[in-house]
């Protein structure tokens, strides 16, 4: 069984099939390609044949399509396999029956939309001998893209469909239990309404125990779902595709660039920066979508209500919906640059400190035969230090901006308070409107 190696920009593989022994007669072989992580359709063309070899011929080639997809994919492999069945004049080698080939990507991650402008500084930074952070890429952009990559895969596609229909199932439950919370306030707890005008049942009592179980069923519903959520695994194979991917890609490196990548590298990668990339990539973007569909329900709220019970539409409530998610994506924006930096200095203070026990362990035996520990303690002393100090500052920053939507929502509910208040007092608000008012402001 040998191996062999291609490139994605290839358009064919040659695999040559040997035949030893007596060449006197002509023979023939089937032959078929097998799927391992490269699949027929996307990575190559799926083939099989007969092969046949004429008389005193001794080697044969077997093309196999390869097929360029242009967008990015980790270090794959196929199998092509000799089939025994229907073999005429010759005999399989109990281990050459089988080859291996190995696909090679040739694009960037995560599509090659920005591949072009990366190759370029990557080139640049190599001549410099030093690999910073790349600029001049657009972040929404790339995140873009490495959502489109995730929706590729089947199963994360079809987990992401189901999952925003749940989000949105919560956000339609939050939206009717306002109407329903407005409706138990102004017509069944109150004494004013007349019971010809309560819905279905004419009696109070029998209106709670209905409005109760409008709000538990569908609740239970949507712990179920939210229970079954984690079995279409979302988070898990698009974690998994993207460790398994560094993994192939290492491992399809030459021994020489192997030794250049420190361990501490390989495991950061692994853990941190993969699971970081998918949680406040494509996890954050489905929670985003979410958040949206909320405030579009609890905007599209404030014109409905009024239709609905009959009570004119408060403008100051409407402005006050809009300027909420204003100022918070304002502050977002311009928080943004801020926030980035201190993750970043966080993760270089973690690498450094991951390093230097990589240089350690690599070194222990020097730094034994020299009698040089103390100097490495010293500075591992201080870089987790360092590490601590600047865990400190993102986390008083995260604290920070944690509070800025309940400082804006409580600014807001005790403006409203006033206003809404003086206006229920006044009787051109009931008080089941301006509660659920408050209630959604929060």
């Amino acid at each position: 069984s040998f191996r062999n190696f291609c490139v994605e920009g290839d358009s064919t593989i040659s695999i040559e099939v040997f035949r030893i022994g007596n060449l006197e007669k002509p023979s023939s072989v089937a032959f078929t390609t097998k799927e391992g992580s490269a699949k027929a359709g996307t990575i190559y063309g799926e083939s099989k044949g007969v092969l046949t070899f004429e008389r005193g011929e001794h080697r044969k080639c077997i093309e196999v399509p390869i097929l360029d997809d242009n967008s990015w994919n980790p270090t794959t492999e196929f199998n092509l396999v000799l089939e025994s069945e229907g073999i005429v004049n010759a005999a399989l080698g109990r281990y050459l029956y089988e080859t291996r080939v190995s696909v090679m990507d040739d694009g960037a991650f995560p599509t090659n939309r920005f591949r072009e402008r990366l190759s370029e500084q990557i080139e640049q930074r190599k001549a410099s001998y030093y690999l910073g952070k790349l600029t001049g890429i657009p972040k929404a952009g790339l995140l873009f893209e490495y959502i489109k990559l995730n929706l590729r895969d089947p199963m994360i596609y079809k987990g992401t469909i189901k999952t925003l229909i749940v989000d949105q199932l919560h956000n339609l439950y939050a939206f009717v239990q306002l109407f329903l919370k407005v409706y138990m306030v102004d017509f069944i707890l109150t004494e004013i309404t007349s019971v010809d005008r309560l819905i279905i049942f004419h009696d109070r009592k029998q209106s709670l125990m209905l409005l109760t179980a409008f709000a538990v069923v569908p609740f239970a519903l949507l712990h179920y779902l939210d229970y079954i959520k984690f079995t279409w695994r979302v988070r898990g194979i698009s974690k998994k595709t993207l460790q398994g991917s560094i993994i192939r890609k290492f491992l399809s490196y030459k021994s020489e660039v192997r030794g250049d990548l420190s361990q501490g590298t390989l495991i950061l990668a692994m853990t941190r920066d993969s699971t970081q990339l998918v949680d406040n990539g494509f996890m954050a973007s489905i929670t985003l979508f979410k958040a949206v569909g909320s405030i579009i329900l609890m905007f599209s709220y404030q014109f409905i209500a009024p239709l609905v019970f009959n009570k004119p539409i408060h403008l100051s409530v409407v402005f006050a919906m809009v300027i909420y998610p204003v100022f918070l994506c304002t502050f977002i924006l311009l928080r943004s640059s801020t926030n980035l930096r201190s993750l970043e200095d966080y993760n270089d203070a973690s690498d450094e400190l991951i390093y230097h026990v990589d240089n350690i362990v690599l070194s222990c035996q020097v730094i034994h035969d020299y009698d040089a520990s103390q100097p490495f303690v010293q500075q591992f002393e201080a870089k987790v230090g360092k590490y601590n100090n600047q865990a400190i500052a993102t986390a008083q920053l995260m604290m920070n901006n944690s509070y800025f939507a309940p400082w804006l929502a409580l600014i807001v509910v005790v403006c409203y308070t006033i206003k809404g208040g003086i206006d229920v007092v006044n009787g051109d608000l009931s008080l089941g409107s301006f509660l659920i008012d408050c209630q959604i402001f929060h």
